[in-house]
């Protein structure tokens, strides 16, 4: 089947944040990664692109979802925005 849909799912703190992906297939059913952390600033931005881009499909859109409570996530919006 092909995948429909990506997202990558980010819980963010002041030090950390946790990653995880889920992929829709046609037929709708959904497969999760493993849950992974990583530190917040740009090592660990540049850890998650690169796990990222060993678990995506290249032909379908990939959406970063991320929880905006606070500042933190702030860093990693514009790194990925500046990337895109």
């Amino acid at each position: 089947m092909a995948i429909r849909k990506q997202s990558i799912g980010i819980d963010i703190s002041k030090s950390t944040f946790t990653a995880c992906l889920c992929q829709q297939s046609d037929d709708g059913k959904l497969t999760f990664s493993k849950v992974l952390d990583f530190s917040n600033d740009s090592k660990g931005f540049n850890q998650l692109l690169r796990w990222t881009k060993g678990l995506i499909v290249s032909d379908s859109e990939l959406v970063f979802l991320m929880e905006a409570t606070g500042v933190y996530y702030e860093n990693l919006a514009h790194h990925l925005y500046k990337i895109k």
